[in-house]
């Protein structure tokens, strides 16, 4: 998928990424996602958090992160 190469583009420069979706359904109609592309992203996503090269930030997170002193990056 496009979307995993620019995940792991953006892993192996040390880059942020936000994914943004809505509307995730079986057979999606034309601006929704499909079920059969958003699986396989999110998966993706969880190995790496799972084996700490991600981190995967909820909005509350985000928006501390904004306001906030900055942090150390976790990786």
């Amino acid at each position: 998928s496009t979307i995993i190469g620019y995940i792991n583009s953006a892993v192996a420069r040390g880059n942020s990424i936000i994914l943004y979706g809505h509307n995730v359904t079986t057979s999606a109609i034309s601006g929704n996602t499909d079920v059969d592309t958003f699986k396989p992203i999110i998966d993706h996503v969880y190995r790496l958090e799972a084996a700490g090269v991600v981190g995967n930030p909820n909005l509350e997170n985000l928006f501390t992160g904004m306001t906030n002193p900055r942090q150390k990056r976790i990786v």
